[in-house]
């Protein structure tokens, strides 16, 4: 009877700590989410230096796995525990590993001083910059691109949006002239609370297409209300 009564309490306690292994992959998650958001980074590649979070939540898939083997020598059902234990301890590892695997982006964030006169808006004094040199991109007639991402804190842009809004050079993505889609880069995402600035650098008009053919300095700006990022493309492009 006491044996009964002792494997009932570990098959109990297996039980639960299979499921807490399962919900330790979604914990990990929300707590890279909430590390990330506190360092000043509203997700991008700048969020990848904070992935080693996710190994904080080893210890249980761990102990699920020795459990597992420990109880299963003594004739107790646990090999949902050792499979659970192999797989979410495997994604752990795997996420929190793209800290050291990825590059790193993160650039100084007085690089955005250089945009902020064809940006017409007062930046906030703060934010987290991240610079991307591409290698290839989709689209043979831009070259040279690069991408500049930046993620602000949400006390830091009332004033960002309000300026963004009264100024004539940012309009609503949903309302941008569609002959300009051959200007606006593939990761740019129209929504009702998205401005889109198009400068072309080499004429020094702002989303226009030039009259003649050519090759031109192209600057595409996006700024996500939601979100809280500014994103600026920079390329040279073929326009024929």
């Amino acid at each position: 009877m006491l044996k009964l009564k002792y494997d009932k309490t570990i098959k109990n306690i297996m039980t639960f700590l299979f499921i807490f292994t399962i919900i330790s992959l979604f914990g990990a998650l929300k707590t890279w989410e909430l590390v990330a958001e506190s360092q000043n980074s509203a997700g991008g590649f700048s969020s990848v230096s904070t992935t080693w979070v996710f190994w904080l939540w080893l210890p249980t898939p761990i102990l699920s796995i020795i459990l597992g083997y420990k109880y299963k020598k003594k004739g107790i059902k646990c090999k949902k525990n050792i499979v659970a234990g192999y797989i979410v301890g495997i994604l752990l590892l795997i996420y929190g590993s793209f800290w050291f695997i990825m590059p790193s982006y993160e650039a100084d964030y007085s690089e955005i001083n250089k945009y902020k006169d064809i940006i017409g808006v007062k930046l906030p004094s703060s934010g987290s910059l991240e610079k991307i040199k591409w290698d290839y991109n989709s689209d043979p007639d831009k070259t040279d691109y690069q991408t500049i991402n930046v993620f602000y804190n949400k006390d830091d842009t009332a004033s960002l949006e309000e300026g963004i809004k009264s100024n004539e050079n940012w309009i609503l993505s949903t309302e941008i002239k569609s002959q300009l889609n051959v200007l606006i880069p593939e990761t740019f995402i129209k929504s009702d609370d998205t401005y889109f600035l198009i400068y072309n650098k080499t004429l020094d008009e702002y989303n226009s297409l030039p009259e003649n053919s050519g090759n031109y300095e192209i600057y595409a700006m996006r700024y996500s209300a939601s979100l809280k990022m500014l994103e600026i493309d920079e390329f040279k492009y073929l326009y024929k």
